[in-house]
């Protein structure tokens, strides 16, 4: 077998560690600017594209349509900006189990072992700490507003 290059392990764990402190940074920071906000964003573009839909569908103002297709656009971008950031939760913790940390000295161990402990229990985004915001969530708000569309369209018939 091959000498075992320390230096060079020592090199690539520090640049994962850097990495994985990125990430983390990037998490608490987009957690901390989508904590408030995010709720009150959602929920009225959610109501602007339901209010779009039923002028476009009840009044035959067709602008209405477009703007309910940008409306809709937005909120894709937040929800998949949630599914993104729990992706990479879930592939850098794949990625620690698979750098072979047990052939790695006792602190080095330790050090993989925090980063692996924090991968796993990062925080996701939520809309207002009432439902993670990932794609999941995206597809009850559309069926939610399919829901009360049809229902405004039930009762003006």
């Amino acid at each position: 077998m091959p000498k075992r290059d320390e230096k060079l392990i020592e090199e690539k764990l520090a640049r994962i560690r850097k990495l994985h402190q990125m990430i983390v940074d990037f998490e608490l920071d987009a957690i901390e600017h989508y904590a408030g906000g995010c709720l009150v964003q959602i929920s009225t573009q959610a109501g602007s594209v339901l209010l779009c839909i039923f002028l476009g569908y009840i009044c035959g103002y067709v602008q209405a349509i477009s703007i309910s297709m940008g409306l809709a656009f937005q909120i894709t971008q937040y929800c998949a900006l949630g599914t993104i950031v729990t992706a990479k939760n879930e592939q850098i913790t794949a990625d620690i189990y698979d750098i072979g940390w047990n052939k790695l000295q006792k602190p080095q161990q330790q050090m993989v072992a925090f980063m692996l402990h924090r991968a796993q229990i990062a925080r996701d985004l939520t809309v207002g700490q009432v439902a993670p915001l990932n794609m999941v969530t995206y597809v009850k708000i559309m069926k939610t507003m399919y829901s009360f569309f049809a229902m405004l369209v039930t009762v003006m018939r």
